[in-house]
């Protein structure tokens, strides 16, 4: 997470361990994230999922990004369900 839970930031290695996309990596999504997950797209990129609480509901939120650091599902990713 981004520093004070205010968002999520990736960053893609190599195999070295040294970074791919931009030195500060990828931001995500901002605001508060009370959970989320990563996981590999299988092409180079990667699936992030996150949850928002309002304080009275949580919503959550999927955002694919590419091999070439590019937010693929705009700039918000893609809420899911109701």
């Amino acid at each position: 997470p981004i520093s004070g839970n205010q968002g999520i930031l990736v960053q893609k290695l190599d195999a070295a361990g040294k970074t791919v996309w931009p030195n500060n990596g990828v931001v995500v999504t901002g605001g508060t994230t009370t959970r989320y997950f990563l996981t590999s797209d299988g092409q180079g990129g990667a699936l992030v999922g996150w949850g928002n609480n309002n304080g009275s509901s949580e919503k959550s939120y999927v955002q694919k990004v590419g091999s070439n650091s590019k937010s693929l599902w705009g700039a918000a990713g893609i809420k899911l369900g109701e």
